[in-house]
């Protein structure tokens, strides 16, 4: 028989409970390392709700009768420092706590709680915001949901009840994660401490028995006591009739106020960012009512003399009865963010909701230097009214600007950050730079390789500088024409004397620089001395006559006998008549609506007229005109002849004409003509492709003979196939058209945009669904890239020398706001103000 173990004395059993004890606080410490993370927003604000009948007296007190150690004391006076000790009443947190709120994982973002998986630690108040908020379902498509190794997946049906008696009731509680892919009890996960379900635990993904075991779960005694509760905390919080409820009621009062607060300031920014205001003075001080503080506290200051809202915060702030005034430079960024992103949303949202979307893309160096990629989508908007749409989302720093830099940057954008399929391209718009539409290394051939019906077609804009540009090369006569009018404005723009001379003489017009890129530049310089030839060539005598300087009068003297040769009068005209009309073509074209059947009657008219201008006689004309009212004698100098060399063997002599008038067509009025209509061909080669293409959609009332029409619906059903994946049907297509063609005999105009919004207004999309595809790829071909070149002048008003350190975030949210203010201004953003008033509201000390 063993004997019974000896008894520990008194001495011993302490030291032993010592022992432990002390085994159990190094345990506790080293656990800690591991599992106290730094404060996020969520984590600090359910301690100060659960401190803040605490005041910082009565914890730093605590702290020095040894129920706190020092590290703990240091702790709290970090995380309320905004928390007076004798005050009573309603205060806020300090800005150390607003940034926390300003990260990524604020309200302004997203919904704090939309994933029940990723719920923080449940406290009191975390709970009490997740019942405000209410359950998210997640509810998505049942193809949308994944599926497990054998093939099962959620499904929607699994959101109602079915009684037995036919009747469905919507089970409210139940919610799915979509980042685990389960699915869990709202109620039960709230308020069942020691849940017996994985419904209320970690969740349930065994859709084999799912329905079994919502049908056990819904019916057991600890859901029905998680229901009750919860409809009871519901009440509530919402008749404020808790233990709480005067705390809630002053949580209500501060979000209404916070709510008025953010308004005001919200649309200050708007306001600033619409304008393309700098936000921030030059003294460096965000402080209020000090000098130069800035276009956003000057408008706030200004607001503050008559709202009263205002006016009662800017009074706590200067009292000092808060520490949060929500002007520093982060709640600047964070609402210039917030504006942003609905904006940028709203545009990527529509671009899904369209389907199909072509990309413009151009590049242009800011003032820092950096070069600045300008991303632009078109689409065809169908939500409400049919619309043809270019819409610009970014601004995106370029290192790498050769074809394969470009592209990674164009895929990476597209694809990643914005979430869209590039199957759904249907267009690229670039300019003619080589590292662009290169056909070897060019963006678009890289796209194009991956893509295939992302189809290319360069700027018509560009392509017409291009070959105004060309036929400004042809003879002496055309580049000593420009050269002139550039010598013309530096001799007058010279200094203010001189300018004075100008303007006394031309009324209406002025003198124009000439641009070696904008071609619109040299019509308005010509313009000038087209319309007043006279009273131009009376301001270089004048000037010449007057003028102290011999440099001054030189040149002036040079550029009147230039002037009154009979040839430059006929060459300015020419010129003039040509631009004009290239003019009108180029303007027309950088309209957002502009399509390929438009842009395609455009230049066949500009084709036409440089035809017809070369066998008319309406520059010689004019000029003669000109020349009389100047007193010039409208003739043609004989030019001498220049004697040539030959060879023995070359016994022919050359004929020149003697003429001097057709010696005049022969070197500079033809080349220049006929220069310009061969590269109106081969500049608009690819625009000639897409009508051989799409041309039969062009005007739908006229529709080709059926042989013919079966021939072009196939022709573009074979465009618009990638591999097994086709837009449209060839066969369907032909007999929808023939379908189509009675219905819109009223029509004024059968161009496509106006046959989508007939189909639009009578709900036709099923009915004629090939021609309803067709014509929306038809429309999202891009024509030009001005929408780009546009957003570059905002990026000049925006990025200044004053502004040129702005970080690229800022940068693309404001251009954003700038660019698409019709756009903005459309938002509700009331909810988002709202929940950040909300949860401003919560975080505060009593």
């Amino acid at each position: 028989m063993s004997l019974p173990p000896k008894k520990l004395s008194g001495a011993q059993n302490l030291k032993r409970k010592r022992k432990k004890q002390e085994e159990s606080e190094k345990a506790a410490k080293l656990l800690s390392k591991f599992l106290r993370p730094e404060k996020s927003s969520e984590s600090l604000s359910s301690e100060l709700v659960q401190l803040h009948h605490a005041t910082e007296e009565d914890l730093l007190n605590k702290s020095s009768s040894g129920e706190a150690h020092e590290d703990e004391k240091q702790h709290i006076q970090e995380d309320l420092p905004g928390i007076p000790g004798t005050s009573s009443g309603f205060q806020n947190i300090s800005e150390e706590i607003i940034s926390d709120v300003q990260s990524s994982s604020s309200p302004f973002r997203k919904k704090k709680y939309d994933d029940i998986s990723e719920w923080p630690f449940i406290d009191s108040a975390t709970r009490d915001e997740i019942i405000t908020e209410g359950p998210v379902s997640n509810q998505m498509s049942n193809e949308n949901y994944p599926r497990k190794l054998d093939g099962r997946h959620f499904s929607n049906m699994h959101f109602e009840r079915v009684m037995p008696n036919g009747e469905t009731f919507k089970r409210r509680w139940l919610v799915y994660s979509k980042s685990a892919d389960k699915v869990h009890c709202f109620c039960c996960r709230l308020f069942n401490t020691n849940p017996q379900s994985r419904l209320g635990k970690e969740g349930f993904d065994d859709w084999r028995h799912l329905s079994t075991r919502l049908k056990i779960h819904e019916t057991s005694s600890d859901h029905r006591r998680a229901v009750n509760n919860w409809i009871e905390a519901s009440i509530r919080l919402k008749n404020f009739s808790g233990i709480d409820k005067h705390l809630q009621k002053q949580i209500e009062s501060e979000k209404t106020r916070w709510v008025a607060i953010l308004e005001r300031m919200m649309s200050i920014v708007f306001f600033l960012a619409s304008n393309n205001l700098s936000f921030r003075g030059s003294s460096g001080a965000e402080t209020l009512y000090t000098p130069n503080n800035g276009n956003f506290l000057g408008l706030v200051q200004l607001l503050g003399k008559f709202d009263i809202v205002m006016m009662e915060h800017l009074r706590r702030v200067v009292n000092k009865e808060t520490n949060v005034h929500y002007f520093g430079k982060r709640i600047q960024n964070e609402l210039i963010g917030l504006l942003a992103s609905e904006v940028r949303n709203n545009i990527l949202s529509m671009v899904k909701s369209a389907k199909y979307f072509s990309i413009i893309l151009d590049c242009t160096p800011d003032v820092s230097h950096v070069e600045q990629l300008s991303v632009t989508f078109r689409f065809v908007d169908t939500n409400e009214e049919v619309e043809v749409r270019e819409c610009f989302v970014a601004y995106k720093p370029v290192s790498d600007s050769s074809g394969a830099g470009l592209t990674g940057i164009f895929l990476d954008t597209i694809v990643q950050e914005f979430d869209l399929d590039m199957n759904d391209c249907r267009g690229q718009g670039y300019d003619n730079g080589a590292n662009m539409v290169g056909i070897n290394k060019g963006v678009q051939t890289r796209i194009l390789n991956q893509y295939p019906r992302a189809f290319f077609n360069p700027c018509g804009c560009h392509s017409l500088n291009l070959v105004i540009a060309d036929a400004a090369k042809t003879s002496v006569k055309s580049v000593s024409l420009f050269g002139f009018l550039q010598r013309l404005f530096v001799l007058f723009s010279g200094s203010t004397k001189r300018w004075e001379v100008v303007s006394k003489h031309i009324e209406g017009l002025s003198l124009k620089k000439v641009c070696e890129t904008r071609w619109e530049s040299r019509i308005s310089s010509l313009a000038a001395v087209r319309y007043h030839y006279s009273s131009v060539r009376d301001a270089l005598l004048n000037l010449h006559e007057e003028t102290n300087d011999s440099v001054a009068a030189s040149e002036a003297l040079s550029l009147i006998q230039y002037m009154e040769q009979f040839e430059f009068i006929v060459t300015m005209v020419a010129w003039y008549d040509i631009l004009f009309q290239v003019n009108i073509v180029s303007k027309a074209m950088q309209s957002e609506s502009m399509d390929l059947p438009n842009a395609s009657q455009l230049l066949k008219n500009c084709s036409e007229f440089v035809k017809q201008y070369r066998d008319s006689s309406s520059a010689l004309i004019t000029a003669k005109e000109i020349a009389s009212q100047a007193e010039i004698d409208p003739i043609f100098k004989a030019a001498r002849s220049r004697r040539k060399k030959r060879l023995f063997e070359y016994e022919a002599v050359d004929e020149t004409p003697s003429d001097p008038e057709e010696l005049f067509k022969m070197n500079v009025f033809y080349p220049m003509i006929d220069t310009i209509e061969n590269a109106l061909v081969t500049r608009f080669k690819q625009l000639s492709i897409f009508n051989d293409t799409w041309s039969f959609l062009y005007n739908m009332k006229i529709i080709p003979e059926r042989s013919i029409l079966e021939k072009a619906c196939s022709d573009l059903q074979i465009s618009l196939t990638d591999g097994e994946k086709c837009d449209v049907s060839g066969c369907e297509l032909v007999e929808e058209l023939m379908s189509l063609n009675p219905l819109i005999k009223d029509l004024q105009s059968a161009e496509p945009l106006k046959v989508l919004q007939l189909i639009k207004k009578n709900d036709w999309q099923d009915i004629f669904p090939n021609v309803w595809t067709a014509l929306r790829i038809l429309l999202t071909i891009p024509v030009t890239v001005a929408k780009g070149e546009r957003s570059f002048s905002k990026l000049k008003l925006i990025k200044t020398y004053l502004r040129s350190t702005m970080c690229q975030e800022r940068l693309s949210d404001l251009g954003i706001l700038s660019i698409e203010n019709a756009i903005a201004q459309k938002l509700n953003y009331s909810e988002l103000i709202k929940k950040f008033a909300s949860a401003k509201a919560r975080k505060v000390a009593i």
